[in-house]
């Protein structure tokens, strides 16, 4: 009776492994387990039912629109901080800009100023030079004795620069003669300096 058993119970063995590979074939679509047993004795077996969700693709597809347009909006906001970013450093550049062209107008504008003073200079200078070649050497001596050593070195330049300009000789080294004897050292120095 010991083999009737072991018998047995290899039967029962080979049934329960023939039932679970039928159930996970089943599970896994590869064979219908309802249409081998309809084949087999003729009648529909009705289990629990499936529950499948029809729209698992639909949901599938949907989720992974989803992830698109989350790594569109990630790149859409480092695009937006990029641009901001890009904006602020137009807007330094630009105010740096205008301070640049701000110190540049008001640089030309002291250019023009310092030009228009040194012209005005220039211009009395010239008519000052201009009145000493046409008076008496004594007066034009006594009145440069009076005047500012650095105005009486460019009033002599400005003479010698007309008495060239004329093809006449300068009347420079007569007036220092004339001239106070400290005045004329201390004239004759700066010309020298100037040179």
């Amino acid at each position: 009776m010991g083999i009737w058993i072991k018998a047995f119970l290899l039967l029962l063995l080979n049934i329960g492994i023939a039932g679970g590979t039928l159930y996970f074939l089943d599970y896994m679509r590869v064979i219908s387990y309802n249409k081998i047993v309809t084949q087999i004795t003729g009648r529909q077996i009705t289990g629990p039912a499936r529950v499948e969700d029809p729209l698992l693709l639909e949901q599938e597809e949907l989720n992974k629109k989803w992830e698109l347009l989350t790594i569109k909006e990630l790149e859409l906001s480092n695009e937006n901080v990029t641009t901001i970013e890009s904006n602020i450093a137009l807007q330094t550049e630009k105010v740096q800009l205008q301070d640049e062209r701000e110190a540049f107008l008001n640089e030309q504008a002291l250019l023009a100023l310092e030009n228009k003073e040194k012209n005005t200079y220039d211009n009395k200078i010239t008519e000052v030079a201009t009145q000493i070649g046409g008076m008496p050497p004594q007066t034009a001596a006594e009145l440069l004795n009076l005047q500012d050593d650095f105005q009486v070195v460019d009033i002599f330049k400005k003479m010698e620069e007309l008495a060239a300009a004329n093809g006449q000789a300068s009347t420079v080294p007569f007036l220092l003669t004339l001239m106070e004897r400290e005045k004329a050292a201390r004239i004759q120095t700066l010309i020298l300096a100037q040179v």
